[in-house]
């Protein structure tokens, strides 16, 4: 049987992997990727503390304005003697 010998194409096709531009290449598109990733998750993470800050600030307004609701709640118009003068009208805070 005859046999030809491996020229320089079959041994190109017969090996088998990766170049260095192909692994140069796809480390550059996953850095990009990843920087884009990162960018994505600093601004979530920003929005979320921004997020939190405007609910507990929320949160008090709401608190005050319960106690300041309950204090005009429990103001009512009285009648007062101030030392033996006839009755006024004041306002009384319990």
């Amino acid at each position: 049987m005859w046999r030809s010998k491996p020229n320089r194409a079959n041994k190109r096709r017969a090996a088998k992997g990766f170049t260095l531009i192909e692994v140069l290449v796809s480390i550059a598109i996953f850095a990009s990727l990843s920087v884009a990733a990162y960018q994505v998750v600093s601004q979530v993470q920003r929005s979320n503390e921004l997020s939190q800050e405007r609910t507990q600030r929320l949160n008090e307004l709401q608190r005050a304005m319960v106690m300041m609701d309950n204090d005009f709640r429990q103001m009512a118009l009285r009648q007062t003697r101030t030392n033996g003068e006839d009755p006024a009208g004041q306002l009384i805070f319990w």
